[in-house]
């Protein structure tokens, strides 16, 4: 979801806020649970299958340059772990430039 001032033409200028929002399902999280064979270690844990993320920002471009700011916030990757203790914000900064 996007609103502001639109390119209508390549090369014009565009200044617009924007709110995405994703969400993804993991079928094996390696990072977490370990090898494929490693089930019993001390050291993993069972993630979450569905995790989502959401994003407000805003996005500038002229011409060949851009920048693009917002605000994220994932939720919870570890199942025993509620969102309010270990989501993730985060602050995501793009520069572009097409030459």
């Amino acid at each position: 979801l996007r609103a502001g001032r639109l390119d209508e033409m390549p090369g014009q200028r565009a200044f617009y806020g924007f709110l995405r929002a994703d969400a993804k399902w993991v079928g094996y999280n390696a990072t977490m649970q370990g090898g494929y064979f490693s089930d019993n270690s001390p050291h993993t844990v069972k993630p979450k299958r569905t995790v989502g993320e959401i994003e407000l920002g805003a996005s500038w471009v002229e011409g060949r340059y851009g920048v693009r700011v917002g605000v994220v916030r994932r939720m919870s990757e570890v199942e025993r772990l509620p969102n309010s203790v270990a989501a993730q914000n985060f602050l995501r900064l793009q520069l572009a430039y097409v030459p």
